[in-house]
This record gives C-alpha cells, sequence and structure tokens, in this order.
C-alpha cells in the first residue's frame, strides 16, 4: 500500500516538474524571437554600414588618385619652374654680357662721338676746305694732286666718323632693346612657373586636406560597422544560448515524458500485484473458514460453545492515502525590475546563501546596454584571477579552447565559460574566462575553482561575465550575489 502511494504521489510531482519546465521554454522561445528580431534588424544595419564603408572607400581611392595626379602635376610644374629659373639665370647672364657688349660699343661711341666732335669744331673755326681753294694754292700737277687727294681722305674721314657714329649708336640701341626683352621674357617665364607651381601646391594642400577628411570619415564608418558587427556577434551567440537550452529543456520535457509513461506502467503493475495480493489473502481466508466449518461439523462429541458461522472478512477496501501535496514551485527571484522576461513581485533570495564568484568591482550591470538586454553582470579583474562556483552542483558545458585573451567570435562570442545547474532549476554561466579548471559532470562546492578571469571571446578587456539563469530565463545576478 504504501508503494502504491509512492507510485501515486510521483505523477503530481512530475507534473509540476513538467509545468515549470514549459513555462520555462515559452520564456526561452519569448526571448530567442526577440533576440531574433534583434539579429535581423543588427544584420540589416551591418549591411547598411558596410555598403557606405564601400562607398566611402570608393572616394578614398578618388581622392588617392586625384592626390597621386597632382603631386605628378606638382613635380612638373616644379620641373618647370626650375627650367624657367634656369632660363632666367642664363638670361641674366646674357644681360650682362650685353651689358658689357653696351659699354664697349658705348665706349667706341664716346671716342667716335670726341672725334667727330672734334672735326665739326675744326671745320666751325676754320671753315671747310673746298676744292677751288686747294686748286688756287696749288704750284704744279703734282701738288695739285696731292692736295685733292688730302681733301678726298679728310671728306671720306668725315663721312666715315659720322657713319660709325650711326652704327655705334643702332648698335647701342638695339643691344639694349635685347636685353630688355631678354630680362623681360626671363620674368614672364619665371612669374607663370611661379604661378602654376603655387596654384598646384595649394591643389595639393586642398586634396590632402580632403583625403585626411576621408580618412576620418572612413574611419568613423568602420568603427561604427565594427561595433554593428560585434553586436550582431554577440546577439547571436545569445541566440545560439538560447537556442541550445530551448533544446535542453525540451530535451529534460521528453525524459520526464518517458519517466512519467515508466513511472504509469510501474503504478499499473504494482496495482496489478496488490490486486492479486488481495486475492489471495481473501481466498486464504475463505479457505481456512470452511475448514474451521468443516471439522466443527465432522467432531460431534464434543460440545463447543455455539460459535455461529465465522464471520466474513471485511472486504471494504481501506481507504487510500490521501497524497502528500507537490511542493510548491520555487517562485522566481526578483530582478530588480529588469529581467530577460520581466520583474517579479517575489522577495530576491538573500545574498548570503550565494558565493560571490570574482572579488572585483562591477563595471557593468544587468539590464538594456547598447540597444538590447545584458543578460548578466560584468565583474572586473586582471587575467588569471580566480572565479568561483556561486553555489553548489553540477557542470553541465565547457568552451576551454578558446586563446585566453584574443579569441574574437569563439565559444559564440562567451569564449572559455562553463554553465553549472544547481537545485530548484537554476544555472549560472562563467564567460570570458582565460581558463577552465572544471570538466563536464564534475560535482563542484559553492566557491570552489572553476576557472580565471580572461578577456577571451567578445570581450574588449578582462572581466568575468556572469549570468543565473532559472528555468532558462535570466535573472538579475545582483538579486543574489552582493554586487
Amino acid at each position: 500500500m504504501a508503494a502504491a502511494c509512492v507510485v501515486a504521489l510521483l505523477p503530481v510531482a512530475a507534473s509540476a516538474q513538467t509545468a515549470e519546465l514549459r513555462d520555462g521554454l515559452q520564456d526561452v522561445a519569448s526571448e530567442r524571437d526577440r533576440v531574433e528580431a534583434e539579429v535581423g534588424e543588427l544584420r540589416a544595419r551591418e549591411g547598411d554600414a558596410r555598403q557606405r564603408l564601400a562607398a566611402v572607400d570608393a572616394e578614398l581611392s578618388a581622392a588617392e588618385d586625384r592626390l597621386a595626379s597632382l603631386s605628378d602635376e606638382l613635380e612638373m610644374a616644379e620641373a618647370a619652374l626650375a627650367e624657367a629659373e634656369a632660363a632666367v639665370a642664363r638670361a641674366e647672364a646674357a644681360l650682362v654680357v650685353v651689358s658689357e657688349e653696351v659699354v664697349a660699343t658705348e665706349a667706341e661711341l664716346a671716342v667716335a662721338t670726341t672725334k667727330l666732335e672734334a672735326r665739326v669744331v675744326a671745320a666751325y673755326k676754320y671753315g671747310q676746305v673746298s676744292f677751288t681753294e686747294v686748286f688756287t694754292g696749288v704750284r704744279d700737277f703734282s701738288d695739285l694732286m696731292s692736295s685733292s687727294i688730302m681733301v678726298s681722305h679728310v671728306l671720306d674721314s668725315d663721312r666715315s666718323m659720322v657713319a660709325e657714329v650711326e652704327r655705334l649708336l643702332a648698335l647701342v640701341g638695339e643691344q639694349r632693346a635685347e636685353a630688355q626683352a631678354l630680362r623681360a621674357e626671363a620674368e614672364r617665364e619665371a612669374a607663370a612657373a611661379e604661378a602654376a607651381a603655387a596654384s598646384i601646391e595649394a591643389a595639393t594642400r586642398d586634396q590632402a586636406e580632403l583625403l585626411v577628411t576621408i580618412e576620418r570619415q572612413r574611419a568613423e564608418r568602420e568603427q561604427l560597422f565594427l561595433e554593428l558587427r560585434d553586436d550582431r556577434s554577440t546577439a547571436e551567440g545569445h541566440l545560439a544560448g538560447l537556442e541550445a537550452e530551448s533544446a535542453r529543456i525540451e530535451s529534460q520535457l521528453a525524459a520526464i515524458a518517458r519517466e512519467q509513461a515508466a513511472e504509469e506502467a510501474r503504478r499499473q503493475q504494482a496495482e496489478a500485484e496488490a490486486a492479486a495480493e488481495e486475492a489471495r489473502r481473501r481466498a486464504a481466508e475463505e479457505a481456512a473458514r470452511r475448514a474451521a466449518e468443516e471439522a466443527a461439523a465432522s467432531d460431534p462429541a464434543e460440545d463447543p460453545a455455539p460459535q455461529g458461522p465465522a464471520p466474513a472478512p471485511d472486504r471494504t477496501p481501506a481507504p487510500a492515502p490521501s497524497p502528500a501535496p507537490a511542493p510548491a514551485p520555487t517562485p522566481p527571484p526578483s530582478s530588480g525590475g529588469s529581467s530577460g522576461s520581466g520583474g517579479s513581485t517575489e522577495p530576491a533570495p538573500s545574498p548570503a546563501t550565494w558565493t560571490r564568484p570574482a572579488a572585483g568591482p562591477l563595471t557593468s550591470p544587468f539590464g538594456p546596454r547598447w540597444g538590447r538586454n545584458h543578460n548578466g553582470v560584468d565583474i572586473g579583474g586582471a587575467v588569471g584571477s580566480t572565479v568561483v562556483a556561486s553555489r553548489p552542483g553540477t557542470v553541465v558545458h565547457v568552451v576551454a579552447g578558446c586563446h585566453p585573451t584574443s579569441s574574437w567570435g569563439c565559444g559564440g562570442g562567451f569564449g572559455n565559460y562553463v554553465t553549472i545547474v544547481h537545485s530548484g532549476g537554476m544555472a549560472t554561466i562563467y564567460a570570458h574566462l582565460s581558463s577552465v579548471s572544471v570538466g563536464v559532470g564534475q560535482q563542484v562546492g559553492a566557491g570552489q575553482s572553476v576557472g580565471g578571469i580572461g578577456n577571451s571571446g567578445n570581450s574588449y578587456g578582462p572581466h568575468l561575465h556572469f549570468e543565473v539563469r532559472e528555468a532558462g530565463v535570466p535573472r538579475n545576478p545582483c538579486n543574489y550575489i552582493a554586487c
């Protein structure tokens, strides 16, 4: 009978556990739907950011090409400027030569002018020599010839002197004009080359400033793209964890269903055995009663006191004991107004019943962060600092192959991490570890080391990401540990 009572109580407890698991599964499914929508939005924003980054990359490439072209033009302009400066130098050297020639010509002109002036003065003082005077004063033909030759020489000398002066004057004018033309041309070329160089230099400077601006824009867009990618990776890791949790709960429900079926079979077998035993007992009592009656009828010598027929055994079945009430499921702790499935009005358990997993300061609380829910708390600390279990339990999942400080995306974004299941449908997660010191299936006690603080997975610095889950639903760890 006691066994039958125990068997009768088992379905009640299993039903309560099944209802609790189904509620947890529904919460996980709701959270998974929300995270799936968040992942879709992050992927869309990441694609838009990728396109914007590609556009600014193209703009940056065009700006770099333009800057390279301007650099080539600047080199050509600087070469032209150097050539113009060389031409100026040559013109100035030629100008020096021409100036020296002008000086020499002016000296010759001065000498010729002096001679011409002396001849003009002599002619003025003494009058012009004429053939009449020469013929009048000659004594003979020989004298005449000598005199005519002399007069011719004088006249020729005058004409040559005047022509020389005129030639020298024209030469000086030409040389001065040439010198001025050389200087003007050289100055024009130098000014044009300098202006071209200055213009291209200004364009190059403006293009360099534009390139700096575009590079800054690219850096900003790349940073936005990386942040979106990190958020998407984190959300996908969270989604993978929710899917794994959902699969785990479904597996537990299936196991409970199988156990319930087995318990029902055992219950039916126990009832059948109890009914057979009761039938055997009643048959034995009936046989004993008949045997007693037959013995009394076959022995007339005795005169026993009349006893009457033996009373029939009480065939009314004994009332089955009332099943013990199923233990009420543990109420979800208060999440401080924010949790993965909404807050609870039940009082939170005392932090004194939990052990703080790490000694460092709280660096990021539970709740909304970066447009989504941060399902745990972050506790700072140096790489390798001890991380301990918050409660006694069983290690059910371990990832230990990620690099301790640089393994983005490893472990679904959690890096090296440990999951421990506790009584009352509770579980804790210890993520971003540098090392793991426990294995799956191991029983751990509160305060026992499970690994060391690290920077593995999607982490921006060494810290412990610590989560508390009830039936798979994230709860605020600060309701359980001292924050």
